[in-house]
């Protein structure tokens, strides 16, 4: 929950931070796409329409985030969290 609040929230600190002057960037892009399928993920109730919008965001999602890592390099190279390798619950 600490993550969604967050992730909710960080648009519009940015927003506030930037004093109303976001730049075109394609990384905060993908951040308020992160922050709208956030909205369907914890939503108490979703219709056919609403699944079928949050299909859309994650297609957007994916293709945003390729751009991102093609222009950042390293943008979403993941690490994996070497606690959970040792444990019965995530096998090596």
């Amino acid at each position: 929950m600490s993550v969604s609040l967050h992730l909710r929230l960080l648009p519009y600190f940015l927003w506030r931070l930037l004093g109303g002057n976001v730049p075109d960037s394609d990384a905060i892009d993908l951040l308020v796409i992160l922050a709208r399928m956030l909205e369907y993920i914890m939503a108490d109730d979703l219709s056919l329409e609403d699944i079928d919008k949050f299909e859309d965001l994650v297609v957007e999602f994916f293709e945003k985030r390729k751009i991102c890592d093609e222009k950042y390099g390293t943008f979403c190279r993941m690490t994996p969290k070497y606690h959970h390798l040792g444990t019965k619950a995530f096998p090596i």
